[in-house]
């Protein structure tokens, strides 16, 4: 039998060969971040593979770890949701058809790719949030119909906010409040004695209390602060 590949079959590797030069998304996990200019080092999570030259056996290697890659945090003229990345988060990473060299260093609406590399490996771009099946968020990060937003510290309008908002269901809570000082203020008005202002008053402590539980309740899992 002829050893002599095809035309056919000397077509098919080149396209091939080519083909495994080109990088496509892979889940990755962080090594390392920079909050300053929001960039992370990535380890790929999946092994590359490539043919022993000597022996002609298929054998998996790791690919290097990619620095400076730039995280994708959803931003756009002056709004933005970050948050740190530490080490050992899962990520996208995706690889960019053209390099970034410029892109990265200059700003300008276009640039001119001066290296004519394509889906390198050096071009990657990161995208926070992508989670295995096998390790889902914790159930507390979600709920049926529900948006939810978690974490130990959430500050809303910049980094400097202080003052924090209530969490949970603050207008059933409030109503709460309301309708006991409602009650409050018409047992005043229909006292006949001292001792009917006592009474009242301690029955508005008691709903004042709750209120005040309801509202602390709101802030036991997270800390949120706004401007």
């Amino acid at each position: 039998m002829s050893t002599v590949p095809t035309e056919h079959e000397i077509l098919l590797g080149a396209i091939r060969s080519q083909l495994a030069q080109v990088n496509l998304p892979l889940p990755g996990t962080v090594v390392s971040y920079d909050r300053t200019n929001q960039t992370a080092s990535v380890r790929l999570a999946v092994k590359f593979r490539r043919e022993d030259p000597d022996t002609g056996e298929i054998v998996a290697y790791d690919p290097p770890v990619l620095s400076g890659a730039p995280v994708a945090f959803p931003s756009s003229g002056t709004f933005s949701i970050t948050w740190d990345l530490a080490a050992g988060d899962a990520v996208l990473v995706l690889f960019s058809s053209r390099s970034l060299d410029e892109w990265a260093s200059v700003i300008a609406a276009v640039h001119e790719p001066q290296d004519v590399r394509r889906f390198d490996l050096s071009d990657a771009i990161v995208y926070p949030g992508l989670r295995s099946p096998a390790a889902p968020l914790a159930s507390t990060a979600y709920a049926a119909g529900a948006g939810v937003i978690a974490g130990a510290d959430i500050r809303l309008g910049s980094s400097a906010a202080s003052l924090r908002p209530v969490l949970g269901s603050f207008e059933t809570d409030l109503g709460t409040w309301n309708a006991g000082f409602s009650t409050f203020l018409a047992s005043l008005k229909t006292a006949a004695s001292f001792a009917n202002v006592i009474s009242a008053a301690t029955a508005m402590e008691i709903v004042h209390n709750i209120f005040v539980a309801q509202v602390t309740a709101g802030h036991q899992a997270t800390k949120v602060k706004a401007e």
